[in-house]
């Protein structure tokens, strides 16, 4: 079996907002929860005062010698810098819509020495894993899966109460 996506959510929240505490929250969360973070790509256009962000950071955690969660998020964002009073100070805040998309996937077979598994070579050890997969590892794939999809899950619970919005 390939890599398994198991969980797909796309948050997006539109008005007043600081896109720099975002992109802290999403750091912070797969921190805390034992992700090591790597940022694939990141875009950033500026035309007439809007700034347009396009940022990807995956986050792979070990579970098993056998398999691996990756947490892959998407974050965009198209938004003018502004004006806005808290507590009666003035601060400058982000006026536009911003979006995270969540992805889990869960990889089997990913830490012998060549990295493209153990199993992964000739179609005889391909079928072998495949069968190894189908009957012999199933739960242990399903226990995996589940947890995954419950921390996606939850990250994306948690950004809608960041910005104020119900589940």
């Amino acid at each position: 079996m390939d890599d398994k996506e198991v969980f797909l959510e796309k948050v997006v929240y539109k008005g007043l907002f600081n896109f720099n505490e975002v992109y802290k929250f999403c750091d912070d969360y797969m921190g805390e929860k034992g992700y090591y973070v790597i940022e694939k790509s990141n875009e950033q256009e500026e035309n007439k005062g809007v700034i347009k962000l396009k940022i990807k950071r995956d986050g792979f955690k070990k579970a098993t010698d056998y398999y691996k969660y990756d947490l892959r998020l998407t974050i965009t964002g198209s938004f003018k810098k502004t004006y806005a009073e808290k507590d009666g100070k003035k601060i400058i805040v982000d006026d536009g819509n911003v979006a995270v998309k969540i992805q889990g996937f869960l990889i089997p077979d990913y830490s012998f020495a060549n990295y493209s598994g153990a199993w992964s070579g000739k179609i005889y050890w391909r079928f072998l894993r495949g069968v190894y997969d189908l009957f012999t590892n199933r739960n242990t794939r399903e226990r995996h899966e589940n947890k995954l999809a419950v921390e996606s899950e939850e990250l994306a619970k948690q950004l809608k109460a960041f910005f104020g919005m119900s589940s």
